[in-house]
């Protein structure tokens, strides 16, 4: 997975089935025919290391009560790879681009400019329903102070023209999807404690999404996340982890330099 995923375009971009069969076709009609398929996947939180806070979003819904809180990311697509980057890491930092406001502020195609720590191995998780599994890279990414500033106005933008007019705020959020690509899928971004985000009643504090319960429940991305922080000693640009305890040797997370 790690090998192919680096070297080859076209096994990255694909989706494939559980045996390892490619298929380009549609994926509902192999879903009708009673076979699973297998996709390729990158979340991420974002760490604010001032504050020690993770940044999260939610999405849209027309109720606003069922909003689901989640991790930024998405699916990897034909056109991800590139020679530069893993089809991973350059599925997040899109994503991580587009949702959080980036993209609208500073143009598409924006390069997040900070530093994207892996959670062990890319693929390592599946956050994936049971007739739907994935592969799943889990990242903490560590914005710049001005991406930061961006996020947090992006944040006010979004909270102004939701309390507005929910209705209208939710129609506005359609016609973004419709006209700018990437745009338009949060309804707001959100700012917790790591005591909030690790927290055994996350599930009933707040409304969260399946996919995103599913890697809350994994306890190698529970203790990573628990652990996070920022080691002055290292200076800003490196994230380190400190563990106290695992059940089992697991791999330690990776920082990868991001590139403009």
């Amino acid at each position: 997975e790690h090998i192919l995923g680096s070297l080859d375009a076209g096994v990255a971009d694909l989706v494939f089935l559980e045996d390892g069969t490619f298929i380009s076709g549609s994926v509902k009609r192999e879903r009708k025919e009673g076979k699973q398929v297998l996709l390729r996947n990158a979340k991420a939180v974002l760490f604010i290391p001032d504050t020690e806070e993770f940044v999260l979003m939610r999405s849209p819904h027309e109720n606003e009560g069922k909003q689901k809180m989640k991790f930024f990311g998405g699916m990897v697509e034909p056109g991800t790879y590139s020679r530069a980057q893993n089809p991973y890491d350059s599925t997040i930092l899109r994503e991580i681009s587009e949702e959080t406001g980036m993209a609208h502020i500073w143009g598409e195609g924006y390069q997040p400019e900070g530093n994207l720590v892996l959670a062990g191995e890319r693929g390592m998780f599946d956050d994936g329903r049971k007739w739907e599994p994935r592969r799943t890279s889990f990242y903490v990414y560590i914005p710049t102070p001005r991406e930061i500033s961006a996020i947090r106005e992006f944040k006010v933008f979004l909270d102004d023209a939701r309390g507005k007019n929910y209705s209208e705020f939710i129609k506005r959020l359609k016609k973004w999807k419709k006209s700018i690509k990437g745009q338009g899928e949060v309804s707001e971004i959100l700012f917790l404690t790591k005591k909030q985000l690790t927290d055994a009643s996350l599930t009933e504090s707040f409304n969260i999404s399946s996919s995103m319960e599913k890697l809350m429940a994994n306890p190698f991305v529970r203790d990573f996340l628990n652990n996070f922080r920022i080691a002055s000693s290292h200076g800003p640009e490196e994230a380190v982890r400190s563990v106290q305890s695992e059940p089992e040797p697991s791999p330690l997370p990776q920082t990868i330099k991001t590139e403009n």
